[in-house]
């Protein structure tokens, strides 16, 4: 309601910037983040993400588990999807 009303109002960029707060604001209270350019994973974790994806390749369902168990103990959880796996901190 915030970005249809100052639609008009403000200039492009001044809607873009009220529009990005307020998205911020409500993916604050679900517990997302906003990717951005200093959300890049640590080394280590960016391995075990691709040893895992080489796992489930191969059909290793045993290294996949035990991989996205120890990811998940690093505080990162891990979801498989139709386009891949996806990682968010937890």
């Amino acid at each position: 309601r915030l970005i249809n009303t100052n639609l008009s109002a403000d200039s492009p960029r001044e809607l873009l910037k009220k529009a990005d707060s307020v998205l911020t604001a409500l993916t604050d209270v679900l517990g997302l983040k906003k990717a951005g350019a200093g959300d890049s994973l640590p080394a280590d974790v960016q391995a075990m993400l691709d040893d895992r994806a080489a796992a489930r390749k191969a059909r290793n369902w045993a290294e996949s588990d035990r991989l996205r168990d120890a990811l998940k103990a690093l505080g990162y959880a891990v979801e498989d999807t139709a386009q891949g796996q996806k990682v968010k901190k937890i």
